[in-house]
């Protein structure tokens, strides 16, 4: 049988930078290949190892269970961003259902983890996914080269995505890199603040998937 990995998460929980250290570590040089929000898969999506998705907050999480009974024929691997706090207007950004934090299919990793920091480079951002990923998804996923040369593929790519954005941040929030999925015009839309984060940074825009930096 077939493994697919689905990057699965609410939306402004970091999603943009797990999806792309995955296919940096997977897959360098695909784009990267998003499902519609809420909406069953197309089974051709299904023809790239990772597909990125993002689940409504209100559900809970019950679509990894949608996915797994429409796609019984792969075995699938869930890599959520996990993220606490506080949509626009002070909406509640809910915790998944306590079932799924216990599937051996479900992997989550913790928004604070994603967030670039000076302390928490990108290169140790790539690590500890990596590391993370070493011990979830099957050994056979991985490619076939030294593990240093997967991470180096990695870091570049999200520093090709960062270096991007900055070209770009200027523009409409309309305007899209199909590569590395991020828009114009995405950070400080709007804020969202949690008590964790708030030790941080004074300032966290929660539609912003792909803001790392304080």
């Amino acid at each position: 049988m077939e493994s697919r990995i689905i990057q699965a998460s609410y939306p402004g929980t970091g999603s943009t930078i797990l999806a792309n250290i995955l296919s940096g570590i997977f897959c360098p040089d695909e784009s990267i290949h998003p499902s519609a929000t809420g909406v069953r898969p197309n089974k051709k999506v299904l023809a790239y190892l990772i597909t990125k998705v993002h689940w409504e907050a209100s559900k809970g999480g019950h679509e990894f269970d949608d996915w797994i009974e429409n796609y019984s024929d792969y075995d699938l691997y869930f890599i959520v961003s996990n993220r606490r706090g506080f949509f626009p207007l002070a909406v509640p950004l809910p915790a998944y259902m306590k079932r799924y934090y216990s599937h051996n299919n479900i992997l989550f990793i913790e928004y604070k983890d994603l967030l670039e920091t000076k302390e928490n480079t990108v290169d140790k951002i790539v690590k500890y996914t990596y590391e993370q990923l070493l011990s979830f998804l099957p050994p056979e996923l991985f490619p076939d080269i030294e593990e240093q040369v997967i991470l180096d593929k990695a870091i570049t790519r999200i520093e090709n995505m960062n270096e991007l954005y900055e070209t770009i941040k200027h523009k409409p929030f309309e305007y899209h890199d199909d590569f590395f999925h991020i828009h114009g015009s995405h950070r400080g839309r709007s804020q969202l603040q949690t008590k964790d984060e708030n030790e941080q940074s004074d300032s966290i825009n929660p539609l912003s998937l792909y803001q790392f930096k304080k």
